[in-house]
């Protein structure tokens, strides 16, 4: 049996719409694609996409609060997978990046030294941890 939303979910959807737009407004850089996603239970969550936007999803979890994690995509350490979750109105809001490795080491020391002082916008506190080992994709 397929499950699909009804007219008793749209205002859920309206309100990942909202969410939406809210987060478009505050963040200084928009995303290639933003996404909503239905549960089957009723709720939507948001999904942001910043191709090769790691930076972006740091400036994304600062102004919501929240961490950042960088880790390698499955077993390509040439592929870094940069994420961060927040919940904006009660909506659950993913923004993530696939970022080639090599980028990320090649970035210059203003910018990592920005990422990771909190006093220095755009990307206070939003430093990028990367894990030692590979994580399943």
């Amino acid at each position: 049996m397929t499950y699909e939303p009804t007219d008793k979910d749209r205002s859920a959807l309206m309100r990942a719409l909202a969410a939406a737009e809210q987060v478009a407004a505050r963040i200084p850089h928009l995303p290639r694609d933003i996404k909503t996603a239905w549960d089957y239970r009723g709720g939507y969550s948001l999904d942001l996409y910043f191709h090769r936007g790691s930076a972006n999803v740091g400036s994304f979890a600062h102004e919501f609060g929240v961490e950042v994690t960088a880790h390698p995509h499955g077993d390509n350490v040439e592929k870094t997978f940069t994420e961060a979750h927040a919940v904006v109105d009660g909506i659950a809001v993913r923004a993530w990046s696939l970022d080639d490795t090599v980028f990320l080491e090649g970035l210059t020391a203003e910018w990592k030294h920005q990422l990771n002082d909190p006093a220095e916008p755009p990307y206070a506190g939003a430093c990028l941890p990367v894990a030692t080992e590979a994580v399943p994709a």
